[in-house]
């Protein structure tokens, strides 16, 4: 007859866990979660490992169970951090200064685009140093750049609205 575990001692928890803990490091080699470290690993092992004993796991299943058990709570991890990677893609996080051309070149076609105009228009004038300001007029006038100039400018422009991010 196969017997169950037994949760009153500290100290059998842990040799317990010392039994699945190769499994544990297997399974971070395996799956591994960017945003954890060693630690917490074995923090969701130990959880995992205390609920399965309480719920009276017998002594020769307890490696099949864990292994299931603890491989699939971190798949779901990794599906939870995907999906929130996923959502944080589809949110603007920022103004995209290339998609608001006509904006930039004075065609102004709404309220909201004359209001977007002026206010990048006052950000930039904030935040560029004279040099890249006489660029930015000199691109919005028509006027020649040339490749490096231009090049400079929109790393600028970009560095300027993408950098606090």
């Amino acid at each position: 007859m196969s017997t169950n575990y037994n949760l009153d001692d500290e100290q059998d928890f842990e040799q317990i866990f010392d039994i699945v803990k190769p499994t544990i490091v297997k399974s971070m080699k395996q799956l591994k979660l960017h945003l954890w470290d060693y630690d917490e690993y074995l923090q969701e092992g130990r959880i995992i490992l205390f609920e399965i004993l309480q719920n009276g796991c017998k002594k020769e299943k307890l490696l099949v169970y864990f292994k299931v058990r603890y491989r699939q709570h971190l798949i779901d991890e990794l599906r939870h951090i995907n999906t929130q990677k996923q959502a944080m893609n589809c949110i603007p996080s920022a103004l995209d200064v290339y998609e608001q051309a006509d904006v930039l070149n004075g065609n102004y076609t709404t309220p909201e685009d004359e209001t977007l105009y002026h206010l990048l228009d006052s950000e930039l004038a904030q935040k560029l140093s004279p040099s890249y300001q006489r660029l930015l007029r000199y691109q919005l006038e028509g006027k020649k750049l040339t490749r490096m100039e231009k090049y400079r400018l929109k790393e600028k422009i970009k560095e300027i609205l993408y950098g606090d991010e």
